[in-house]
């Protein structure tokens, strides 16, 4: 049921930016007044990742309680995210073993409405950042990149059922200044789910 909203969600967005290439977001500034009004404030739920042991067949995800806040039309928190569940995806060893042992931590997002009902919203993370982080045998500045401006990482708002579910998906690696791609195996995502 989950995953159809999110493909119902993504249906959405790619028709509406299909319908709006000559405008940012195809909603008028009283629209995006209207979506902000609905989603705004603290949401408590749930996140939900690829579970990280490859031996259980039969639960293939694993969940985190979370709480995240719509500060403003254009700005949002994610409070909390597991950055170290990322580290199931890692190809290097090393950092690998690093992001692992990373705390959780709190993520600032942009956001742009793209549809008043259901509200829907692109999600743009700001880059996840460690300046001094050591592995390897050296200490290396690593970012982590999430897709932005793209159907990858949006949010939705059911005001029928009150249900608010998002996605933000993990895109590289910067380390040392340099993206590198081949150090994520694949795609990584965290889904969220809240029911208000």
């Amino acid at each position: 049921k989950l995953f159809s909203m999110l493909l119902c969600g993504l249906s959405a967005l790619v028709l509406t930016s299909c319908l709006n290439d000559d405008d940012n977001t195809g909603l008028t500034p009283e629209e995006v007044r209207t979506a902000y009004q609905l989603v705004k404030g603290s949401h408590s739920g749930k996140v939900i990742f690829a579970a990280a042991n490859p031996n259980n067949t039969k639960d293939t995800t694993d969940t985190l309680a979370v709480t995240w806040n719509v500060l403003t039309a254009s700005t949002m928190v994610i409070h909390n995210l597991p950055i170290s569940k990322i580290a199931a995806n890692v190809t290097d060893a090393d950092l690998k073993s690093a992001i692992a042992a990373l705390p959780d931590q709190d993520v600032d997002c942009f956001i742009g409405f793209t549809v008043v009902s259901p509200v829907t919203f692109l999600i743009n993370p700001s880059l996840v950042e460690y300046p001094a982080l050591s592995y390897g045998g050296a200490t290396h500045k690593v970012q982590i990149g999430f897709y932005i401006n793209n159907t990858s990482s949006f949010g939705m708002y059911n005001t029928t059922s009150g249900a608010m579910i998002m996605q933000v998906a993990v895109g590289g690696f910067y380390v040392d200044g340099k993206l590198d791609h081949s150090l994520l195996s694949g795609p990584f995502g965290f889904v969220f789910e809240a029911k208000e």
